[in-house]
């Protein structure tokens, strides 16, 4: 992903381009990720209701025993199709009956996570997209946006794009800050 450090707004209101979540899934851990054990981080609220409005279905892997209570608590249980939590599974194998159970498909999924060891374990078994959260817990900084623009709108801000294999469209991947 290409990192852009100049300011451009993006308005879901511009003609110029669309800009789109590069996944339909999100699986989310809990514990460092969202919320810091007394408390969720500052963007995750806002976060949740974006990719909810955007249409994402959201999940939490969680070795949390309380997890589903802690969500309840937290007042955020209501955004996440299932709360998946315990220690007798690994989170690729959590991930792996999400799919299951909801007939998803690996290339629709990203996964957050603040343990690195579960990043490498998730990405071996699923080859998923995968987003190490930082110390700081989950912020709009760790969303990758995909954004389809118009020639107009790239000659302007002389943005470099490439042509996505998919459904060979040009984008640029763009990170929200």
């Amino acid at each position: 992903m290409v990192k852009h450090t100049n300011s451009i707004k993006l308005n879901k209101n511009d003609d110029n381009f669309v800009n789109i979540f590069n996944f339909s899934v999100a699986v989310f851990d809990l514990d460092l990720t969202l919320w810091d054990g007394t408390k969720l981080y500052d963007d995750v609220i806002n976060i949740l209701q974006a990719l909810k409005d955007a249409g994402i279905r959201l999940f939490i892997a969680s070795f949390h025993l309380e997890a589903k209570k802690c969500c309840d608590l937290l007042g955020i249980s209501f955004y996440f199709d299932e709360i998946y939590y315990g220690r007798t599974k690994s989170k690729a194998d959590m991930i792996k009956d999400i799919k299951e159970r909801h007939n998803i498909y690996t290339y629709e999924i990203a996964f957050f996570d603040d343990n690195f060891n579960n990043i490498l374990d998730v990405k071996k078994q699923h080859n998923i997209k995968t987003i190490h959260i930082s110390k700081d817990g989950l912020s709009w900084y760790h969303l990758p946006i995909r954004v389809k623009l118009n020639d107009m709108y790239k000659k302007r801000y002389n943005i470099k794009y490439h042509i996505d294999k998919l459904d060979k469209t040009e984008v640029f991947d763009y990170y929200l800050e």
